[in-house]
């Protein structure tokens, strides 16, 4: 049982860091919406690398929560 929620806790780990670098590869497509002059399009963007950020630290603190 103890190696379940160990490779659990690790899933969870792994998650959390794909959606935290999901969140930060938007960084360039902002810096370019931002440079272009399309804020319609930066204003998305930026709500989708919070989405993921957010998503990132949603995940379960202690094992307990698994």
């Amino acid at each position: 049982m103890p190696a379940i929620l160990f490779q659990k806790a690790e899933l969870y780990e792994e998650n959390a860091q794909s959606e935290f670098f999901q969140g930060m590869e938007l960084d360039d497509k902002i810096y370019d919406a931002r440079e272009s002059g399309d804020s319609r399009n930066e204003k998305a963007l930026q709500k989708s690398k919070e989405d993921h950020l957010a998503r990132a630290k949603k995940r379960p603190l202690v094992a307990k929560d698994l």
